[in-house]
């Protein structure tokens, strides 16, 4: 009778943690992310805030769950495929494409209420002033833009026929922009700010003058073999949503406030591009989960 007993609550247990993956060292369960590198961690703070928000509200369904860094650096390329394998990584959150979604499982929940798709440009002091006088997408195009390599703005800012300068560590980007191997580095709108600051002594600042706009939706993905981990996320996620913890998390994340308070998007000049990689859906029509809702038409040809 206890032997009974027993199984049923290891049975319990067992199906608890399925969302999770159990690590071998530890015996606890866990959720891999990727490597936060210096860079990475100050603007990705509210993801982590959010997610372990997230799996808390989730436990008593799904089980406790840690959050555990994968040890070493990764392009997003690398992310993606080991993301499809659920190998070293399980979950990661990032800007949504046709390709990714092909490739791995998005949680179709947006994170960051269109912040991502507001772009505003970091530029060497030198060149504060570049974007002072322009007003056009074809005065635009005479800078060169640097990104990460694999980043979706890439194929954008191709597509609107930019120059993109790619590199494989955020790191790089910082000291190429220094050192004037671009114009241009753009960044979201609640990582501007903090970039900046973290990179002040390189001699960066911010362009006071201009925000580049396209819709991008951010999400957490998840691998196509791991559907549970994905329910879980949605269900974390709408409930944070129905009482009011989402957006508390979001409006009191000292990145997203300040930069919501600093960067004054309504006296920027506004251009518009096309993401021709985005695969729109019912999340990107619902305009309550945008803090500046945009127009998925309104793009220059």
């Amino acid at each position: 009778m206890h032997f009974i007993w027993l199984v049923i609550i290891l049975c319990m247990f067992t199906h608890k943690v399925q969302s999770c993956t159990l690590d071998n060292q530890s015996n606890l369960a866990v959720v891999y992310i990727p490597y936060q590198e210096p860079s990475k961690r100050i603007h990705n703070q509210y993801f982590l805030t959010l997610l372990d928000a997230i799996l808390k509200r989730t436990e008593a369904e799904y089980g406790k769950c840690n959050v555990l860094e994968h040890n070493i650096p990764l392009t997003h390329q690398r992310i993606d495929v080991l993301l499809g394998k659920n190998e070293h990584i399980n979950l990661t959150w990032t800007s949504t494409s046709k390709k990714r979604e092909a490739q791995n499982q998005a949680v179709k929940e947006p994170l960051l209420k269109g912040l991502m798709g507001y772009r505003v440009m970091l530029v060497n002091k030198n060149n504060k002033h570049i974007l002072q006088n322009i007003n056009s997408i074809e005065q635009l195009r005479q800078f060169t833009f640097g990104l990460g390599r694999g980043w979706p703005d890439v194929e954008i800012m191709k597509y609107n026929k930019f120059e993109v300068i790619q590199t494989s560590t955020f790191e790089q980007l910082y000291k190429m922009l220094a050192r004037g191997r671009f114009d241009l580095l753009s960044r979201g709108y609640a990582e501007a700010l903090p970039d900046v600051n973290l990179h002040k002594e390189k001699g960066l600042e911010l362009d006071p003058y201009l925000s580049l706009i396209y819709p991008m939706p951010v999400y957490f993905f998840v691998s196509k073999q791991n559907q549970k981990l994905a329910n879980r996320l949605k269900s974390g996620i709408q409930s944070l949503r129905a009482d009011g913890t989402f957006d508390s998390i979001f409006y009191n994340d000292p990145d997203i406030k300040n930069s919501l308070k600093q960067l004054n998007i309504n006296s920027r000049k506004k251009l518009y591009l096309c993401n021709p990689t985005l695969q729109i859906d019912k999340a990107m029509q619902n305009e309550a989960f945008w803090h500046y809702p945009i127009d998925s038409n309104a793009c220059a040809h």
